[in-house]
């Protein structure tokens, strides 16, 4: 049976040798855990996104999505005004 510990806020999944997790049911929950649940805490990131430095980037990218898409609703909005 692997060991699993928490560390930086990832759950870290410690396989002994020999041994094939992917059977263990929560092997699938640590996965979706660290790499698919977004979490409010920490800007509704993944763990492993904040862990692996990758959250400003998404961060980044979000902003400029959200401020393209409001100048696009504005531009359209005038559009049907006129």
């Amino acid at each position: 049976m692997p060991n699993y510990s928490s560390e930086n806020g990832l759950f870290v999944v410690m396989e002994h040798e020999g041994e094939d997790i992917d059977h263990f049911p929560i092997a699938a929950f640590v996965d979706h855990y660290n790499n698919h649940r977004y979490h409010e805490s920490i800007g509704k990131l993944t763990p492993a996104d904040v862990y692996f430095g990758r959250g400003e980037t998404i961060l980044a990218e979000r902003r400029r999505i959200k401020h393209q898409t409001i100048q696009n609703r504005r531009l359209n909005h005038q559009r049907q005004a006129a």
